[in-house]
């Protein structure tokens, strides 16, 4: 038994094909009815401007505190790291406060 293979698909049958035209053709219009008018303008106010200017410049911090993270790395290599358990302890707690205040 031979099995052709090729990378063409198998066309639809006309119902599918109708069928798919149909839903790309509510797709689309849906998205032309949800999009404004042309000619509409949008106003912020001014704390929305200041709140996207803070996103934007809160984007372009980095995640990681590299220099932090290189002061305690060569304070552990040092041995001169101290971990207080009281503080880490206080911190996990206030930090699970926080979260079910959250809720």
């Amino acid at each position: 038994m031979v099995i052709e293979i090729s990378k063409q698909t198998p066309p639809l049958p006309p119902s599918a094909q109708q069928s798919t035209q149909q839903q790309m053709a509510n797709t689309m219009s849906k998205q032309q009815q949800n999009m404004p008018p042309p000619g509409d303008n949008i106003t912020f106010t001014e704390s929305a401007t200041l709140l996207l200017q803070l996103e934007s410049q809160i984007a372009e911090l980095p995640i990681v505190d590299t220099q932090r993270v290189e002061l305690i790395r060569s304070e552990l290599k040092a041995d001169r790291f101290e971990i207080n358990p009281v503080r880490v302890a206080e911190k996990m707690l206030q930090f699970e406060q926080t979260l079910e205040n959250a809720a």
